[in-house]
């Protein structure tokens, strides 16, 4: 006989909703202002889907600051969050950009997953102190269900916002970025989609895209591309496509890398144990990361 939690708190069941709600609302509230994370703060195992499991953790790990703006697109006047990821201003040069990677969220999923979920902070700064990746930024926007164009929901004009408002005020404010090489962007699922769509469409903006679990045709609507039907992909631009082997858009997957081959595209494909969930994006960050430390900057 299975018995449920909830059958034996029932009598409690009002009182268990309240502190549940009340909870949620004080997680919610507290992603209003920045964070600092330390190694204390998140303890996953980095390693797992290292490319090296025999790496051992440095001693200390850099400080990264969780810095949380909002930005308005200038058409509508909607605003949207934005997470910075940073490590701690006493290991970065006070004159040079250090580089920014852009990490887009999936669809019906929350801008806040990659650090909740994914522990991008976790990854970003162990391979700082490993020295596989420079000094650099995560940025983490919200996107809503837009697919990252403008018009696929009703008054939002996304692709807009990315580019005439997000990167500009985030890269001025910050001192990221600033140039094709130094601004990389990845994302999984619907920003696994995002990240080749903005590679392809404002290729002179990135150098380096790394797409986990994208389904390349996009949700098979007229106003979303589809990645398959490009008749030329850029040249200048490194692509890694990262699926798992029993994800749904494997063959999508498979069948854009060759096409992409064909049009001498410089282009590489990961096909790793898993599936379409967080187990395998957070191996699958650590992998983009250790890709990015391959750069010449």
């Amino acid at each position: 006989m299975q018995i449920s939690l909830m059958n034996i708190l029932s009598p409690h069941k009002y009182w268990l909703r309240f502190f549940l709600t009340l909870w949620t609302t004080i997680a919610f509230q507290s992603c209003t202002k920045d964070e600092i994370y330390t190694e204390d703060s998140i303890p996953p195992s980095i390693n797992e889907g290292s490319s090296n499991s025999n790496d051992t953790l440095p001693l200390s790990l850099p400080v990264i600051i969780r810095h949380y703006t909002k930005l308005e697109e200038s058409k509508t006047h909607a605003q949207y969050n934005c997470i910075i990821l940073m490590p701690d201003s006493s290991i970065l040069s006070k004159e040079e950009k250090i580089p920014a990677l852009y990490l887009l969220h999936g669809k019906d999923s929350y801008f806040t997953g990659w650090c909740t979920q994914g522990f991008a902070d976790t990854a970003l700064s162990v391979s700082i102190a490993k020295k596989i990746v420079p000094p650099m930024a995560i940025v983490i926007p919200e996107a809503l269900n837009s697919y990252y164009v403008n018009g696929y929901q009703e008054n939002v004009f996304y692709e807009n916002f990315f580019f005439q408002n997000l990167i500009p005020v985030i890269e001025e404010k910050y001192n990221i970025g600033g140039c094709k090489d130094k601004r990389w962007i990845a994302g999984n699922s619907m920003g696994g989609y995002g990240a080749l769509y903005y590679s392809i469409e404002h290729c002179n903006y990135f150098s380096f895209c790394y797409a986990m679990s994208a389904r390349p045709t996009g949700p098979m609507s007229p106003i979303v591309p589809s990645i398959l039907d490009y008749t030329s992909y850029p040249h200048d631009i490194l692509f890694y496509l990262d699926i798992g082997k029993a994800d749904s858009f494997l063959q999508q997957n498979i069948d854009l890398y060759q096409k992409m081959l064909e049009h001498d595209s410089q282009v590489s494909l990961e096909v790793s144990d898993g599936n379409h969930t967080w187990s395998f994006w957070r191996n699958s960050i650590i992998r983009c990361l250790n890709q990015l430390g391959k750069l010449e900057i």
